[in-house]
């Protein structure tokens, strides 16, 4: 089994879904590697994969580590400006291959994309293309804030019409709330959201002023079980 963690936008806390997900399957005693084929605004000591496998030191090898991210591009942009900028040609059926490779030696496979769902990898794709291509289940993750509506369904509507509707969407308090109108709004757009897919789990990661592991692991938990408990699926928080 292999999940496609998607966003809405960049910055929506796709990499924080992954760390979750990573920690939550490898305490079920699974053996799961998070890949982001595709790091743009990559610096040496700050990059999302990092990030997201510091929390379980030792649950994946020196080797697989090395294979788990194809092209770094220093600039914050989308990859295939990015790309452009360094002189490199991405190629997806390098990130489809290496994939399959990972593949042999895990029980799940966990895809962080980059940007949000028609964001260009190249020229010619998006990453709507490139999960088209994976076949894997598809997590959507959306901020909490203002606009939210807007920008989840675009990306919901898209992804469907491709022929993947997502599994469920993570709606991620990013940002901390800063007023009782920006609560307000938040907890519509959590209620519309829960409104309008159910019974597709819609699942919340409140705000951390700082992650833990123990935390994330608890959201990831959650959201595995969303996404275990069969049909008709619940919603949760």
């Amino acid at each position: 089994m292999n999940y496609f963690i998607a966003g809405t936008d960049t910055g929506v806390g796709k990499t924080v879904v992954t760390a979750a997900l990573f920690l939550a399957f490898a305490e079920r005693g699974l053996r799961v590697f998070p890949f982001k084929p595709v790091q743009t605004g990559w610096r040496p000591d700050e990059h999302d994969l990092r990030w997201a496998l510091e929390f379980a030191p030792g649950k994946v090898s020196d080797t697989i580590r090395e294979r788990l991210n194809i092209y770094r591009f220093s600039l914050p942009a989308s990859p295939h400006l990015a790309a452009a900028q360094a002189g490199v040609v991405v190629d997806p059926q390098v990130i489809l291959k290496r994939l399959h490779e990972l593949e042999s030696c895990a029980d799940i496979i966990l895809l962080e994309s980059a940007g949000g769902v028609m964001t260009p990898l190249t020229e010619s794709w998006t990453m709507l293309d490139l999960l088209q291509a994976t076949a894997a289940t598809p997590i959507l993750v959306a901020r909490s804030a203002l606009g939210m509506l807007n920008h989840t369904a675009l990306a919901w509507e898209a992804m469907t019409r491709a022929g993947c509707p997502p599994a469920a969407l993570v709606i991620n308090d990013a940002a901390e709330v800063v007023s009782d109108e920006d609560r307000l709004i938040r907890n519509d757009n959590i209620a519309w959201w829960r409104r309008r897919l159910a019974p597709i789990p819609v699942v919340v990661f409140d705000h951390q002023a700082a992650w833990s592991a123990s935390t994330l692991r608890a959201m990831g938990s959650r959201l595995v079980e969303a996404l275990t408990v069969g049909s008709p699926r619940k919603t949760t928080r």
